[in-house]
């Protein structure tokens, strides 16, 4: 009978340390799915941020586009200006040689 008792006793001490490695395990499990969830909301806003930064580098490119554009069709217009301004100035030149000459002559 003793020996039964010890052997029972035994046990119960088994069972007891069963049920603590369980619940030990369970608050684990608990903080491992916190961690998951916590780890895929990070990855979740990280994703939405990437989105954000493609999308304002996409903006950031066609505002450089056109920004090219627009300089190249200034400066073209203003190579354009300038012949228009040598011609003007040779025009003058020329009409102020001929007034000249017209009064002298």
């Amino acid at each position: 009978m003793a020996e039964l008792n010890a052997k029972l006793e035994q046990s119960a001490r088994e069972i007891v340390e069963l049920n603590s490695v369980k619940a030990r395990s369970q608050a684990e499990s608990v903080e491992h799915v916190r961690q998951i969830e916590e780890a895929e909301s990070q990855i979740n806003q990280l994703t939405k941020f990437k989105q954000n930064l493609g999308k304002q580098l996409e903006e950031a490119k066609a505002a450089l586009e056109e920004e090219t554009r627009l300089r190249a069709k200034f400066q073209s217009e203003a190579r354009n200006f300038q012949v228009l301004l040598n011609s003007l100035s040779f025009l003058l030149d020329v009409r102020h040689r001929l007034k000249s000459a017209d009064s002298q002559g």
